[in-house]
């Protein structure tokens, strides 16, 4: 799966169980753009009726972002979304320097 992101410095993609009940996407900074607060990523493939615990498994130290940017909270401590979030809003997006990546796990909830 391909996410779609605004911003051309910015790409996003995974892969998601056949019951859409368990997913890892990668998002990686490949260039540093004049945007000074990343935006959203919507994660496509995933249902829209479903919470999802999302969870930053892998990537920089959040301490090591870019300077003055908060990290999302799904960064440091699994975050449980509510149904459809991830489709319609979308996913706050850490501040990463070019060439960093953060690899999401994200399981389905109450099921």
């Amino acid at each position: 799966m391909h996410a779609d992101l605004v911003d051309p410095g910015w790409r996003a993609f995974g892969v998601v169980s056949p019951q859409a009940d368990e997913a890892l996407f990668a998002v990686v900074a490949v260039e540093l753009t004049s945007a000074t607060v990343p935006g959203r990523v919507r994660l496509p493939g995933l249902r829209p009726d479903a919470r999802y615990r999302v969870e930053g498994i892998a990537g920089p130290d959040p301490e090591q972002s870019r300077r003055g940017l908060v990290p999302p909270a799904w960064w440091t401590t699994p975050t449980t979304v509510l149904p459809g979030w991830l489709l319609d809003q979308g996913l706050a997006l850490p501040g990463l320097f070019p060439e960093q990546a953060v690899l999401l796990q994200l399981k389905e909830v109450d099921r």
